[in-house]
C-alpha cells in the first residue's frame, strides 16, 4: 500500500456550477446546452482535495468523511493510451450537505419523464486524474473501488446520476452498488494479547506501558539495551530503589529487535535520565512477542479508524455506506428526485426594509423527507425576481447579495406572500457569510 502526499487548496468550486434556470413560469426546462458555473460567493470557497499516487501499485485514498477510494496498480494510460507507471494527480471532491450544495452553485434541476423537480444529495463527488499536467484514462478492464457514506438509505429512492458537462444536466444511470449500515458504537477496548515471559538473567526489572499494543510484554521484565554505561538506569540507586516516574517513551521495532526509548525522573532529586531498555527475551520467544506487538499494532490503527469514522458519522448525520466501482473519470452523484407539484408563480419586489434596488442570486431551500435540497431560481436584478414554489412545501428563500451577505425569508413570509395580492416581500434577516460552516449552520435553523 502507497503512503499518499496529500494537500487542500482553495476551489472555486468543488464541483461544477450552474447559471440555468431551475424555475421559469408554464415551460419546461430549456432543452438547449447551459452554463453551470456560476459561484454566489466571492469569499466562500469550498475545498478540493489533491492525492498523488503510484500507480505501480495499489493505493488506497482515505478522506476527511471516510470515503475509500481503492484503486489498482497500472490503473490508468495517458492521453495516448500509453500504460503509466509513476506518479499520478488525483483530484477529489465530495459533498455531502446542502450549504456545501449552496456555495458550489451546482445545477441540481432534473425531470424525470414529464415530471420537472430537482434532486437533493445522498453524496455528491467529482474525481479526476492528470500526469504531468495532462488528462489520464482508465486503463481497459480497470475500475475504482468506492465506499462512500451517505445520510439517505436507499428506501428514500436513491440513484446514481453522472453530469453531462456540455448539456449541463444530470443523466441517470444504472450502477450496482452495496449498503452497510453505519454502527455507531464507539470500539474502546483492544482484545489482551497473551503475554510472552523467558526466564531473567541480570539486572532487569518488569515494566508496563500504557500502550495497548505493548501489552504483548505486559508481565515481562526488561534490561538496558544501550552501549554508555551512564545511560544504564540501573547505575542509579533511586531506579534500583523504584523511586522513579516515566515521563515519556517510544517504541523502537528494527531489525527484529524491539526496544524502548525512556525517560526516567527521580522522584527524590528530580533528576532525569534517557535510555534505552529491550526485553530479556530472545529466539521465538522474541519473535513470538514482536509479531504480537505487531499485530496489536495494526489493530490498534484500524480501531483509531474506526472510531474516527463513527465519530465523523454521527457529526455529518451519515447513515449508510454505499459500495460501489466506477472505471470513468467525472462528476457523479447519488441523489433522491423531488418532483416539483402545485408549483405557484409570483414576481416580487423587495421592500425598503428589503434592500430595494439589489441584486442577488436566489435559492429555494426545499424540504424533502427530513432533508434540504437547494433550488436555483432566477437571478433578482434590481429588487424583482420571479419565485415558483409550492406552499405545501417546507420552503425557505436565500439571496445572495454580491457581498456576500445572504437574506433569508422564511417559509412562513412566503407562504404569506403566495397568498396575498401584493408583490411586496420583506426579508426576515440579513446575515454577512464568512465561512462555509457560517452558512451551514444558517440553513440547519430554516
Amino acid at each position: 500500500m502507497m503512503f499518499l502526499l496529500k494537500t487542500r487548496i482553495g476551489l472555486r468550486a468543488v464541483l461544477l456550477l450552474i447559471t440555468t434556470l431551475f424555475f421559469t413560469q408554464c415551460q419546461t426546462i430549456d432543452s438547449a446546452k447551459v452554463a453551470w458555473k456560476d459561484e454566489p460567493f466571492k469569499d466562500v470557497k469550498l475545498s478540493n482535495d489533491q492525492y498523488s499516487i503510484n500507480t505501480k501499485s495499489d493505493t488506497t485514498i482515505t478522506t476527511d468523511y471516510g470515503t475509500t477510494i481503492a484503486i489498482p496498480a497500472r490503473c490508468f494510460v495517458d492521453e495516448n493510451g500509453n500504460p503509466i507507471n509513476d506518479v499520478v494527480d488525483i483530484e477529489f471532491n465530495e459533498i455531502h450537505h446542502p450549504g456545501q450544495v449552496l456555495a458550489s452553485g451546482i445545477n441540481m434541476d432534473h425531470s424525470e419523464g414529464e415530471e420537472e423537480g430537482n434532486l437533493v444529495t445522498a453524496g455528491m463527488f467529482q474525481i479526476n486524474g492528470s500526469y504531468k499536467g495532462k488528462p489520464i484514462e482508465f486503463a481497459k478492464g480497470k475500475s475504482m473501488q468506492f465506499n462512500m457514506p451517505s445520510r439517505l438509505d436507499d428506501d428514500m429512492g436513491v440513484n446514481f446520476y453522472q453530469m453531462d458537462t456540455i448539456e449541463g444536466k444530470w443523466n441517470r444511470m444504472i450502477k450496482k452498488h452495496s449498503i452497510t449500515r453505519i454502527e455507531n458504537k464507539i470500539i474502546r477496548e483492544i482484545p489482551e494479547p497473551t503475554p510472552v515471559k523467558q526466564p531473567l538473567e541480570g539486572n532487569v526489572i518488569e515494566l508496563e506501558f500504557e500502550d495497548p499494543a505493548l501489552r504483548a510484554f505486559k508481565g515481562s521484565f526488561w534490561q538496558y539495551g544501550g552501549e554508555l554505561a551512564s545511560n544504564d538506569p540501573f547505575s542509579k540507586e533511586w531506579f534500583n530503589k523504584g523511586q522513579y516516574s516515566v515521563l515519556n517513551y517510544d517504541v523502537v521495532n528494527t531489525n527484529s529487535q524491539i526496544g524502548v526509548n525512556i525517560t526516567l525522573a527521580s522522584t527524590t532529586n528530580g533528576e532525569q535520565l534517557t535510555s534505552y531498555i529491550i526485553p530479556v527475551l530472545t529466539g521465538e520467544a522474541l519473535n513470538e512477542a514482536i509479531a504480537v506487538y505487531e499485530q496489536a499494532k495494526v489493530r490498534q490503527a484500524q480501531m483509531q479508524r474506526a472510531n474516527y469514522d463513527i465519530k465523523v458519522a454521527s457529526l455529518n448525520g451519515f447513515k449508510v455506506t454505499r459500495q460501489f466501482q466506477l472505471s470513468g473519470f467525472g462528476t457523479y452523484n447519488w441523489d433522491c428526485f423531488y418532483a416539483n407539484t402545485n408549483a405557484v408563480v409570483k414576481y416580487c419586489r423587495l421592500n425598503e426594509k428589503g434592500a430595494p434596488g439589489a441584486n442577488a442570486k436566489v435559492y429555494l431551500v426545499r424540504e424533502f423527507k427530513g432533508e434540504k435540497g437547494i433550488v436555483r431560481q432566477k437571478d433578482m436584478k434590481a429588487g424583482s425576481a420571479e419565485l415558483r414554489f409550492a406552499t405545501a412545501d417546507k420552503n425557505a428563500l436565500i439571496l445572495v447579495f454580491p457581498n456576500d451577505e445572504i437574506g433569508i425569508i422564511s417559509g412562513q413570509a412566503l407562504n404569506d406572500f403566495a397568498a396575498s395580492q401584493k408583490d411586496d416581500l420583506s426579508i426576515d434577516k440579513l446575515v454577512s457569510i464568512d465561512d462555509l460552516s457560517q452558512l451551514e449552520n444558517v440553513i440547519a435553523q430554516l
